[in-house]
Formats: C-alpha cells, sequence, structure tokens
C-alpha cells in the first residue's frame, strides 16, 4: 500500500513507501507517519488530510488530520474480483458468462476510531472486455487539502481530483471541493481543467468554475460518480 501525506497550504508533501500487505496494525501507526511515495497504479492509497474536523467518528492524528484511504477494485454487479493490478480473466468470464456488467470501482473511506473504514465517495468506470483485451475511461483520481473561505468563514476542504490520462493534445482535471458539516459532506464547488484546444466534445479550453446546479448531489452522506457526470462537467455554466 502506498501513503499520501497531504497539509495544508505552507507544509510540504514528503514521500515514503510502505508494503501493500500491511496488516490492521500497521494500518494504525499510518497515522504518525509524516511522508510517503504516490504510485497512482498501486491499488490502495493513502491520504493524510487536514478536513471533516466537525465529525467526531473518524480518528484524527495529533495534528487533526484525518486518514483517507483510496482504493481500485473490480467488480461485476457485487462480486468482488480484486484489484486494478489483478488478472481479470475470472472478472471478464464471469461478466460474459452471466451477461453482466464489470467496472473498475474506486473507492474513497475515511478511518473512524472504531478502526473500520467508512466510504463517502465511489466512482464507477466500466470496463468494456474485447477479444484479448479491454476499453476503460482513463482516468485517475487523487485527493488533496486546503483552506478556503465559504458563507464567510475561513474552512477546510476536501478536494477530489479526476484526471485524465495525458494525451499528445492535452488532458482535462475536473475537482470536486467539499466541506465536513454537521457530519455530513457538502459539495461546494465544481472545477475543470482543460489544456486540449479543438477537443472533440467541444469542451471550453482552459479554467473554469461552476455553481452548484440542480444536477448536483450537493449534501450527503456517500456520493457515487459515474464517467457520465464527468460528460455533465464538460458543459458547465462558468462563472
Amino acid at each position: 500500500m502506498k501513503i499520501v501525506n497531504s497539509l495544508i497550504i505552507l507544509f510540504i508533501v514528503m514521500l515514503l513507501s510502505c508494503n501493500k500487505k500491511n496488516n490492521s496494525n500497521s494500518n494504525q501507526s499510518n497515522l504518525k507517519t509524516t511522508s510517503s511515495y504516490v504510485d497512482f497504479d498501486a491499488d490502495s492509497v493513502y491520504y493524510k488530510l487536514s478536513v471533516g474536523f466537525e465529525n467526531d467518528d473518524y480518528l484524527e492524528d495529533e495534528k487533526s488530520n484525518l486518514l483517507f484511504l483510496v482504493t481500485r477494485e473490480v467488480y461485476v454487479e457485487d462480486k468482488n474480483f480484486g484489484g486494478y493490478n489483478q488478472d481479470w480473466s475470472k472478472a471478464e468470464d464471469y461478466s460474459k458468462k452471466n451477461n453482466k456488467s464489470a467496472y473498475l470501482v474506486t473507492k474513497i473511506s475515511i478511518k473512524k476510531k472504531n478502526n473500520t473504514y467508512e466510504t463517502v465517495w465511489k466512482f464507477d468506470n466500466q470496463i468494456d472486455f474485447y477479444n484479448d483485451s479491454y476499453g476503460l475511461y482513463g482516468i485517475n483520481v487523487s485527493l488533496n487539502d486546503s483552506y478556503n473561505e465559504y458563507n464567510n468563514k475561513l474552512q477546510s476542504r476536501l478536494h477530489i481530483n479526476f484526471k485524465t490520462e495525458d494525451e499528445k493534445n492535452g488532458y482535462k482535471l475536473y475537482t470536486l471541493s467539499y466541506i465536513n458539516q454537521n457530519k455530513q459532506w457538502q459539495l461546494v464547488s465544481r472545477e475543470r481543467i482543460c489544456t486540449i484546444r479543438n477537443d472533440i466534445n467541444d469542451t471550453q479550453f482552459g479554467y473554469c468554475i461552476d455553481t452548484i446546479n440542480n444536477n448536483c448531489v450537493k449534501k450527503a452522506d456517500k456520493f457515487t460518480f459515474s464517467v457520465n457526470d464527468f460528460g455533465y462537467m464538460d458543459h458547465m455554466d462558468c462563472n
């Protein structure tokens, strides 16, 4: 497994790797880790982020950081076939035999005081199997935190970044930002950066931040995304 430590504004992100087969005892020590190495091809990534202070169910370290866990696993319906880096042949066979769709499911979970992880955000990315190959929307998920003003108050917020894999002509980066209030997560902004000129989907080049519209889930305990959600963000009404 890998660990990411992101501290607010002026703090430096430092680097360290750890074995993916760590047990629950070593997971507990992740809260004391001050540095990490990030491998976005890993099946599991830990982030220490300074958000979510109002929820006393979450486990905090001495600097009020929460431990976030991002996992990538292959599912067919509700059947789990292991991590992204595992052999997908069994998932492919099961999907074709039962005529069921397969998904690469990215989950973002938070460690609680009872040492369990609560999954809050989930991104379902459909997998299309072909002869000796597969098709998948190429996008990487990462997290970071910041302090920003919201409703005339400086508040910590979580940023969930969805970045398309680099192409010769550029990339797109979508960011969803949340604050934690009354033990719920509230979406406060959606941002997009497009570096692709003359995009095939006519996405506006450059930076865009929009107002939250009625198509968004603005406040909830759990959130689920699909590729279509990013298609909507390609045509946001920007400020």
